[in-house]
């Protein structure tokens, strides 16, 4: 059972599982990934499930950490959230398949994701 962090209406926020690659693997060979994310396409599935192994690795105590965005409407993943460390702070990214934008999703994530970090991950540094 994959691990859930929380949940909206719509969507669920849960660690990520070697059972999304195949989706990650499509969206990041969308053209605004391309374009906007570079460091986040993958060549082929296998670097994409490598990658999964990775961010798995870190949930106990390393940054990145990084979360997959459920649909609950069809239980797939449309996209990722996640916490990197940067020079000012810690960063949050989030990436919406192309088909999935538009649909306030992020909106709808965000105030419950930061309040889950402070909950859980108990970060108090200045959020960027």
């Amino acid at each position: 059972m994959e691990y859930v962090l929380f949940e909206t209406n719509r969507i669920i926020i849960r660690k990520l599982s070697i059972n999304d690659s195949e989706l990650l693997f499509k969206y990041s060979q969308e053209e605004i990934t391309k374009k906007e994310l570079p460091n986040e396409v993958f060549d082929n599935i296998i670097e994409t499930k490598e990658t999964i192994k990775f961010f798995k690795s870190n949930y106990d105590d390393k940054y990145p950490l990084i979360y997959g965005i459920i649909l609950k409407a069809n239980n797939i993943i449309i996209g990722h959230i996640g916490l990197s460390e940067i020079d000012k702070g810690i960063e949050i990214g989030y990436a919406i398949a192309t088909e999935y934008q538009n649909n306030r999703y992020i909106s709808e994530i965000i105030i419950p994701f930061v309040d889950w970090i402070k909950y859980k991950v108990k970060i108090y540094s200045k959020i960027i």
